[in-house]
């Protein structure tokens, strides 16, 4: 569904699946509250709604506040071992954009994301005994972020901006990112861009507790930063264009699923990766 009327608008989706799952070994051994006709089921719901606004106070400033949902459950019984995960997150964002003078342009926002859920599945050793594969998490992360571009003549474009992040267990972070791009004729330039990004860990890295499976989340997880420099010398034109460039990225702190006191599995922060 979508709607708008003046400066709102309005969108939201609901969708459900049931999925047959093929090759998984039937058992006479199973949970009391299992059916027969819920074996080997896969069964996955979302919802997304989304509220903005958006006003200009004039042609050097306007902003935008949405304020968004999203929802997702899914039950499975595969085999033995009923499961049910569901995931709630909200967010909450407010961008301004400025223009003080001509050919110059800030961007300067903030949000506000809730993320909460958990997961529901049956003890191997006892299947009517409920266990926590996901224990329960209600996580607040904040960021605040700006950019400024200005073309001080019709060759140069200038960029520089970053963004601020703060997470559970994480200290607050700065990713930074500049760039430039020169045109020395209408078709031909080169283009210089640096930047970083930053990702915080899944909530099923950081909280899944599967004992039988002998996989574990860590909620210690640092949060990845990657760091990209690229360089590129380009000719546009209206036929065919043609480009040299290198590009250089680094992943630090990568989130990877490996082995821990054998055969445990744990989420870990790995060493950069380039």
């Amino acid at each position: 569904m979508n709607a708008s009327y003046k400066g709102f608008t309005f969108s939201s989706f609901y969708g459900n699946s049931n999925k047959d799952v093929f090759g998984a070994i039937r058992t006479i051994w199973k949970p009391d509250a299992v059916k027969e006709t819920d074996y080997n089921k896969l069964k996955t719901y979302r919802a997304f709604a989304d509220l903005g606004f958006k006003h200009s106070f004039s042609n050097n400033y306007r902003f935008t506040i949405n304020g968004t949902y999203n929802g997702f459950t899914q039950n499975s019984i595969i085999v033995f071992s009923p499961a049910r995960f569901y995931s709630n997150d909200l967010l909450l964002e407010m961008t301004h954009f400025i223009t003080p003078f001509r050919n110059f342009n800030i961007v300067v926002g903030g949000l506000l994301n809730n993320i909460s859920g958990q997961g529901n599945g049956q003890d191997y050793n006892n299947l009517n005994a409920a266990i926590k594969w996901v224990k329960p998490y209600n996580d607040v992360r904040l960021a605040a972020y700006t950019q400024i571009d200005y073309r001080p003549w019709d060759f140069l474009k200038l960029f520089a901006g970053g963004q601020l992040n703060k997470a559970p267990n994480v200290d607050y972070n700065f990713v930074p990112r500049a760039g430039a791009i020169i045109n020395f004729t209408p078709e031909f330039g080169f283009k210089a861009m640096y930047g970083q990004a930053f990702k915080y860990a899944a909530q099923y890295e950081r909280f899944v507790y599967i004992p039988f499976s002998r996989i574990y989340g860590d909620s210690t997880l640092k949060p990845e930063i990657v760091t990209t420099l690229d360089l590129q010398l380009f000719v546009q034109k209206s036929t065919y264009q043609v480009s040299v460039a290198y590009f250089n990225s680094v992943q630090k702190d990568v989130v990877t699923l490996g082995v821990n006191n054998y055969p445990c599995l744990l989420y870990t922060s790995d060493a950069a990766d380039e």
